[in-house]
């Protein structure tokens, strides 16, 4: 028997893909051919992210993606680590730089290079941040729909996609057995993870900076890790910006070589989970968790 459902979201994964391949020719073209500024100083938030290895050579038409959105960042930057890479810039990350992008110098911090080296680089925060991948095309409401979300709850963080902190009989459940949260509500419960794009509070990065990097002590491969940590022990919450948790298509090509398979696969996360939270840490999550009397699933 024919199974019709199959074949149609085999159809639907196709045309997607085809959508996909359309933007990123349009991107490029806009990237090689635009002059329009990608930043707009003093209106939205920050937007900053980071990059490595060949994922460099594309990441401008992420770049082109943010800058293409309805709300521009106030500022845009993107962290690099690489010697090589800093003093040989792609064309394309060039032209951007003169349409406002920031290529910057950091230390390799990893996953955190994202959001530390910005944290670090003000002794006082007055916008928010945005942290985004270097392998996610971001539809051109992306920023204004995160930012409009946000100021619900000013000082919460808001994700667009998270998962939902969950506890088994033997306590805190494997990070691996924690599904996508379906709680557009705030709560501690929810574990945003950085894919979509998450918006955090300017006294959240003030905290940040004063924790310095000890992150690198307890989970130096999970930046999702330490923030929730600290949105935890800064009485924050996390939304989502839809009831369910969303996610945007990557870019073909650049999954190789991430975190992923390490931290979730193999377990990674779980080890550095243990490494950074506290009995006290778990216990308030257990009490949340008792409270709600639901895992964020509808």
């Amino acid at each position: 028997m024919v199974d019709i459902g199959r074949i149609s979201r085999a159809l639907r994964r196709r045309a997607r893909r085809v959508v996909v391949w359309f933007w990123v020719r349009k991107l490029g073209v806009l990237s090689r051919a635009s002059h329009e500024p990608l930043t707009h100083p003093g209106v939205g938030p920050v937007v900053s992210l980071t990059s490595y290895g060949t994922r460099i050579q594309t990441t401008h038409l992420i770049i082109e993606s943010i800058g293409r959105g309805r709300l521009k960042p106030s500022r845009l930057i993107l962290w690099l680590d690489e010697e090589e890479a800093l003093a040989n810039l792609p064309k394309s990350l060039q032209r951007q730089r003169k349409r406002g992008l920031e290529v910057l110098r950091t230390e390799n911090y990893g996953p955190h290079k994202k959001y530390f080296p910005y944290v670090s680089s003000l002794s006082e925060h007055s916008d928010p941040l945005v942290t985004a991948d270097d392998d996610v095309l971001y539809p051109t409401d992306w920023l204004e729909v995160l930012e409009r979300r946000a100021q619900s709850n000013p000082q919460d963080v808001t994700a667009y996609r998270a998962r939902r902190v969950s506890f088994d009989e033997s306590g805190l459940a494997p990070y691996e057995a924690w599904p996508f949260s379906s709680d557009g509500s705030p709560s501690v419960l929810n574990f945003a993870t950085g894919h979509s794009g998450v918006h955090y509070p300017p006294s959240m990065l003030d905290r940040l900076r004063e924790l310095g990097t000890d992150f690198l002590n307890k989970c130096p491969r999970a930046d999702d890790i330490w923030l929730h940590w600290t949105a935890l022990r800064t009485g924050r919450r996390v939304q989502l910006v839809h009831e369910q948790s969303s996610e945007f298509d990557t870019l073909a090509g650049t999954q190789a070589g991430g975190l992923r398979h390490l931290n979730i696969t193999d377990g990674e996360n779980d080890r550095q989970i243990r490494a950074t939270y506290s009995a006290e840490d778990l216990r308030d999550l257990a009490a949340a968790h008792l409270a709600s009397g639901t895992d964020g699933q509808r």
